[in-house]
């Protein structure tokens, strides 16, 4: 599988590198997994701006890794328009296709405005048929989220895109919202992405 990520068995411990945030050009361990300081998206540099892990029920589900242009300490630069940035999931355990698609549908249209989730709907509809379409997810399979500005959100399973890439700052804004909007169910995490705490 094509990636920038290593899995568990490293040398540095948990957060060596985590003194240096938001901004973390170094690259940081989380749950196992290291995530790579710099990645490329385009003709974009993209900086590790933090690291975290969702949990529920205490059950770990994914470890993830937000890739900014810019280092950013705040939700609202990081949802700036003409601001690239690549969202990175490493599955923790197996979730099946049903229950990842009908999840990232219900969390991207939660208490948004009634005429926010009527213009995105159709939108993250196709974009759920498209996770189910690709099937289960396994323990160690690697989700990229990509947004350019100019182009749009592509999703990738294990370097394979999924479906068409989806146009709109606005999708990428309800994407985003889902872990670093105001009712962003899980506060920990949404810190320790924006650089303000270690997971």
């Amino acid at each position: 599988m094509a990636t920038c990520l290593m899995l568990a068995g490293l040398a540095t411990g948990p957060f060596a590198a985590a003194e240096g945030l938001p901004g973390a050009p170094d690259g940081l361990e989380v749950a196992g997994v290291r995530f790579e300081g710099r990645q490329q998206l385009g003709d974009r540099t993209l900086v590790l701006n933090g690291v975290g892990v969702r949990s529920k029920m205490y059950i770990r589900i994914y470890a993830m890794g937000l890739y900014l242009a810019h280092p950013a300490g705040e939700a609202q630069a990081v949802v700036a328009p003409g601001e690239a940035h690549r969202i990175v999931l490493v599955l923790l355990r197996d979730v099946d296709a049903q229950r990842m698609s009908d999840g990232l549908a219900h969390a991207m249209l939660e208490d948004l405005p009634a005429p926010l989730v009527a213009a995105l709907r159709e939108r993250v509809v196709q974009l759920a048929q498209d996770l189910r379409d690709h099937g289960d997810v396994k323990r160690g399979d690697v989700m990229w989220l990509d947004y350019q500005p100019t182009v749009g959100t592509r999703v990738s399973i294990g370097g394979t895109q999924v479906g068409p890439v989806i146009p709109g700052e606005d999708f990428n804004a309800a994407m985003l919202g889902m872990w670093l909007g105001d009712h962003a169910p899980d506060d920990k995490l949404r810190a320790a992405l924006l650089g303000r705490a270690r997971p």
